[in-house]
């Protein structure tokens, strides 16, 4: 989806803010793509905080986090504190994250 990579690579991650640069995926509800600090594409999907413990999964190039309170940010402004799975591919290469984008 040649429009989410563009959303993701629009993002700009602010030093000043205490979470996530945040924009909507466009037609789905609850979930977010963002950008990490190594610039990185993040997808966070809505959960509920149910008290479980999940172990977290860190492969070579993705990772994903259960139920991590977030505060997710749109134009340096917060938008949401909440509970997300997040899921991070650890790569620079803007051909991998196009790649990943589209599949997620």
């Amino acid at each position: 989806m040649k429009e989410l990579y563009n959303i993701f690579t629009s993002l700009n991650k602010s030093s000043d803010i205490n979470g996530f640069a945040v924009q909507d995926i466009p037609n789905i509800s609850y979930h977010k793509i963002g950008i990490s600090q190594n610039k990185y594409p993040m997808f966070f999907i809505k959960s509920e905080h149910s008290g479980k413990h999940l172990i977290d999964q860190s492969l070579e190039i993705i990772s994903i986090q259960f139920n991590r309170e977030c505060n997710l940010f749109n134009n340096d402004l917060l938008i949401e504190n909440g509970h997300y799975t997040v899921i991070i591919l650890k790569s620079d290469n803007p051909e991998i994250q196009n790649y990943f984008i589209d599949i997620l």
